[in-house]
């Protein structure tokens, strides 16, 4: 038998990611092809060998490792309700999965992916390739074979061999390897099974706008010379502070930034890992505030974190700061915006109607998180998704209306 290869070491701003999943589901009708389906799934893993890869822990820390994989399509797992929701992965199987759940001609197919080595830019890359492969084996029988993909670069090398194009220098210098060991190897392991059924789920409310209605936002946004990142960010911060009974003061927006576009040369959608930044922002504007004064300053505030090198390096602070207690922060809100997701090809027969998210339970082991905004644009249209903890009866209440009133009104 073959001795498996190693790949590489996971660097630490890839360890602090693991027991976390994160993935995209599209709800379908028509003629599912499940052997399509499955020979897409390998198609991918060939594609992105980290995806196909498998971890192992070690003296040294976590190894990327080549693995023979079971197919990893998993059909009409239990689930309690129409919720995503998908069976946990087993890091130390294969990096990604497909699960289906089927409704007569109807299903949900859900693609998931490990974050330690792929970042959402990158698994949306992976995904519009799974649907394509899949029309390509539905409507010719075969997948013609794809061409491996670079291995993807963790961010501190990513770091350390672009310029920063806010700051004009290289973010990050490495002193002598990407990779180190973690103190403890065995500080990563995260129960990611909640349900007795071995389903990883958590309640979700979701405000999917018109196509006219997210034109219309975004018309505003370009009128006023406003990003839709600030836009949205003040409204989801402007219904915090309602539903939360807090001044804009007490709230810390923290959330997540794609920093491909921001280092040259440009980073390609599958080139890292996680290449991805964070920044908090604690708004100090006088009360009442609009929502465009305060998009501006969320905007504002960002260019400020990109200039100062916080954005690019705060992965890798976080990654070197170790587990810690977690200060209480009352007013800590969370974001992330996967921007647009481009049209998945499918067959004729098979009709993509809808696309929702898919993130991991662990995020919520932050105490401060009572919940987590996931912003997309799909086929048109705005998507805000808003996460809580099952066990947090009413989180939701209230608070996609007032979202949708202060965005809606600009219209």
């Amino acid at each position: 038998m073959t001795k498996p290869t190693a790949l590489r070491t996971l660097a630490r701003s890839e360890e602090m990611f693991i027991g976390m999943v994160m993935g995209l589901s599209v709800d379908v009708r028509g003629r599912l092809n499940l052997v399509a389906l499955s020979e897409a799934l390998t198609a991918v893993r060939r594609r992105y060998p980290f995806l196909g890869a498998r971890l192992e822990r070690t003296s040294g820390g976590y190894v990327l490792m080549e693995s023979s994989g079971a197919s990893g399509l998993r059909v009409d797992a239990p689930r309690p309700d129409d919720l995503p929701a998908w069976s946990p992965l087993d890091e130390e199987g294969s990096l990604s999965a497909v699960e289906v759940q089927r409704n007569g001609d109807s299903a949900r197919v859900t693609f998931v992916t490990h974050h330690c080595v792929a970042d959402a830019r990158h698994a949306v890359a992976a995904f519009e390739d799974l649907w394509r492969y899949y029309t390509e084996a539905d409507l010719h029988g075969s997948i013609v074979e794809p061409a491996p993909l670079p291995d993807p670069e963790a961010l501190e090398t990513l770091l350390a061999t672009r310029v920063s194009k806010a700051q004009g220098v290289a973010p990050y210098v490495v002193a002598s390897s990407t990779s180190s060991a973690p103190s403890d190897p065995t500080a990563h392991q995260v129960t990611t099974a909640i349900a007795g059924n071995g389903l990883v789920r958590l309640d979700v409310a979701r405000w999917r706008l018109t196509a006219d209605e997210t034109a219309a936002i975004d018309a505003f946004a370009r009128r006023e010379g406003l990003t839709p990142h600030g836009l949205l960010s003040a409204a989801i911060l402007l219904t915090e502070a309602k539903h939360r009974e807090l001044t804009l003061a007490d709230l810390h927006f923290s959330y997540a930034v794609d920093l491909r576009q921001w280092l040259a040369p440009v980073v390609p959608a599958a080139g890292g890992t996680n290449a991805i930044g964070y920044l908090s922002f604690n708004p100090s504007l006088p009360e009442p505030t609009g929502i465009e004064s305060l998009a501006r300053s969320v905007s504002d505030h960002l260019m400020d974190g990109l200039l100062s090198g916080i954005v690019e390096r705060s992965l890798l602070y976080a990654a070197s700061s170790g587990a810690r207690p977690m200060a209480e922060i009352p007013g800590k809100i969370t974001a992330s915006n996967l921007g647009r997701i481009p049209a998945i090809v499918s067959p004729p027969d098979l009709i993509i109607e809808d696309l929702n998210t898919v993130i991991s339970p662990r995020l919520f082991e932050d105490p401060n998180i009572r919940g987590a905004y996931i912003i997309s644009y799909f086929a048109d249209r705005l998507s805000i998704e808003f996460y809580y903890p099952a066990s947090d009866i009413g989180a939701e209440d209230g608070r996609l209306d007032s979202l949708a009133g202060h965005l809606l009104a600009l219209s």
